[in-house]
């Protein structure tokens, strides 16, 4: 049975991101999911979380806006109902991109995935929350997805610099080995955001990085995977 934490049933107005824009595989090989492991990633569709789910790891579904909790936590009842089809036809019917619904249909068509992730739903949770100051324990968390988290860092007159240390001091109570992909669409804020990570004990992971940015220009320009020390 799926946990709900903090999310009631609720209506799909709203809803921005139907579908993901970012490649699903190189989230997964940076966070490496597995039975044992928890992981927490921003929810928006759900695919990210989704495909964690696929190799027995624990996930959080992260966000702050109800609407894409609900929209996500109602494509895995389609889901747990069987209903793969309406699983991925709700991603196609409120997506912009067709291009960008047919990439996601295509990872998730892989010989059964669906059936895997459908059999894990269980260790899916989700949680409403700032991702800038996650709501969660760290110290058990070995991975997590933030993807434009820090673009949104400055809205209603918050300070980046503040809230990007906040977001680093938190990240670093994550335990040894852990990893932390960070996406975000704006390329001039990539030295601060790798100076703060660095400051707090995290170490650029070259090769996953370099298979990241390769697989998401040119809409993720700053793309890395930290790996905490």
């Amino acid at each position: 049975m799926l946990r709900n934490t903090l999310v009631p049933h609720g209506h799909f107005d709203g809803v921005e991101y139907a579908c993901a824009w970012e490649a699903i595989e190189p989230v997964v090989r940076a966070l490496e999911p597995a039975p044992g492991r928890r992981i927490a990633a921003v929810c928006a569709s759900g695919d990210f979380g989704f495909a964690l789910l696929e190799r027995g790891a624990r996930v959080d579904f992260l966000d702050y806006d109800m609407s894409q909790l609900s929209y996500a936590r109602r494509r895995a009842r389609m889901l747990g109902e069987g209903n793969s089809l309406g699983f991925l036809a709700k991603c196609a019917h409120d997506a912009r991109d067709p291009d960008e619904v047919r990439k996601r249909a295509g990872y998730f068509a892989g010989p059964g995935r669906l059936a895997r992730i459908q059999a894990n739903l269980g260790n899916a949770s989700f949680v409403r929350g700032d991702a800038m100051d996650p709501p969660l324990d760290l110290s058990g968390t070995h991975g997590i997805f933030l993807s434009n988290v820090l673009m949104h860092a400055d809205a209603g007159g918050d300070d980046f610099p503040h809230r990007l240390a906040t977001l680093c001091e938190r990240l670093s109570r994550m335990p040894p080995g852990s990893a932390a992909y960070v996406a975000e669409g704006e390329r001039g804020r990539s030295g601060r955001i790798d100076a703060a990570f660095l400051a707090v004990g995290f170490a650029t992971d070259e090769g996953k990085t370099a298979y990241a940015r390769s697989a998401n220009v040119p809409f993720y320009p700053h793309t890395s995977i930290y790996t905490r020390r």
